[in-house]
């Protein structure tokens, strides 16, 4: 994929890998935001503490059925959880970071 105004190109696996930590970024942002521990969090979506931590960091891929366990728990809808994912904000972010 090319971005337009980057010409930066990015492979599938690197969209799906910036998509996947901005998730995580959200989930946790939104997790502190509400005064939460990744283990109270991790317990009101009936998931493992170190499953939650790894969506956190990024370092893991994740269903639907798991992103609507999360904003369950967060009490917020999924699309809250999606902002910032799409693929013009991944790659300016990206180029943001690395400058």
């Amino acid at each position: 994929m090319t971005d337009e105004n980057s010409d930066l190109e990015i492979s599938e696996s690197e969209h799906k890998e910036l998509f996947f930590k901005k998730v995580g970024k959200n989930i946790r942002t939104q997790r502190v935001a509400d005064g939460k521990s990744q283990k109270e969090l991790a317990e009101c979506a009936e998931l493992q503490p170190t499953y939650l931590n790894e969506v956190e960091k990024g370092r893991r891929n994740f269903s639907m059925q798991i992103l609507l366990k999360i904003s369950r728990a967060l009490d917020i809808a999924p699309r809250k959880l999606l902002q910032g994912t799409d693929i013009d904000l991944l790659i300016n972010e990206q180029q943001e970071n690395h400058a």
